[in-house]
């Protein structure tokens, strides 16, 4: 998740920066395989939360 993290950051740094933003979407947050539920969802969202947290 931290991959994501840094990714997200660089993103959000290079569209502040005026750089265009891609045409398709990137996902940042996966469930892993047989994991389709809102559960599974908001459990990557908080580990996503936690990993730019941990990076300042």
């Amino acid at each position: 998740m931290f991959f994501a993290a840094r990714h997200l950051r660089a993103a959000l740094r290079a569209y502040a920066s005026g750089e265009g933003a891609p045409s398709q979407a990137v996902p940042v947050a996966l469930p892993g395989e047989g994991e389709g539920s809102l559960e599974s969802d908001v459990r990557q969202l908080i580990r996503l939360s936690e990993a730019l947290t941990a990076q300042f």
